[in-house]
């Protein structure tokens, strides 16, 4: 049985690579001609900015899968077994094509068959991790710490926002193209932000005395008042 050492070293490596990868895709800008101006500088860098934007977003967005695979594989997963190990490589499968992907969308990044293109890309890297989470916490043959559902449900929002603000960002693209790459910023700041816990516990209590346990009225009943003779 593969050691869960062996996994971390190898997903770290994975990460490290595709994370150096995504800024050796940004060119100094290279101006043609023998003269070389202040004006021309500031227009070369202009023109990079895009790709300086999204490979901002990328990285960070690396970041958010790498904390989540980590805490799953290394942290909440006591053991590994196989089929964990086979969603892993599809997950760091995907994450290999960051670059690609990021690339794409950096250069045109006001069309929308890019945006599609990296919202689906994100879309399937946090289905892969959401069924590497619940792989772990419904296996026999995992053993991993007892959670209670409030931090179940905490953990899963978290890992499907990305997801969730990708199919959003597709269908925002129809309408306009910037609107929808701020969706993948949201959800970034959504992972990052320490504040989240109190509000996604205030939600659950909201959910839970609305819904879940929602007080009944009681009947009572009125006494009968008696008639005179």
């Amino acid at each position: 049985m593969l050691k869960q050492q062996r996994l971390d070293a190898l997903s770290d490596g994975i990460f490290a690579i595709v994370m150096t990868l995504l800024v050796l895709e940004i060119r100094v800008p290279e101006i043609a001609g023998r003269f070389v101006t202040e004006a021309n500088l500031f227009h070369s860098l202009l023109e990079i900015l895009p790709l300086l934007f999204i490979y901002a977003t990328s990285f960070t967005l690396l970041y958010v899968y790498w904390r989540g695979q980590h805490y799953i594989a290394s942290v909440f997963a006591h053991n590994l077994d196989n089929r964990l190990t086979s969603i892993n490589a599809v997950f760091l499968l995907l994450i290999g094509l960051v670059p690609f992907s990021t690339h794409f969308l950096g250069l045109y990044l006001f069309y929308q068959i890019p945006i599609i293109i990296y919202g689906l890309h994100m879309l399937m890297i946090s289905v892969t991790l959401l069924w590497m989470r619940v792989h772990v916490r419904d296996s026999s043959d995992i053993e991993s710490d007892p959670i209670d559902k409030r931090s179940d449900a905490r953990g899963m929002i978290r890992i499907v926002m990305p997801g969730v603000m990708a199919i959003v960002a597709i269908a925002l693209s129809f309408v306009n193209v910037l609107l929808s790459l701020s969706l993948f910023v949201i959800a970034i700041y959504f992972n990052l932000a320490t504040s989240n816990a109190h509000w996604l516990d205030r939600f659950f209590d909201w959910v839970n005395s609305k819904f879940i346990n929602k007080p009944r009225k009681k009947n009572v009943l009125k006494p009968k008042s008696s008639k005179k003779k």
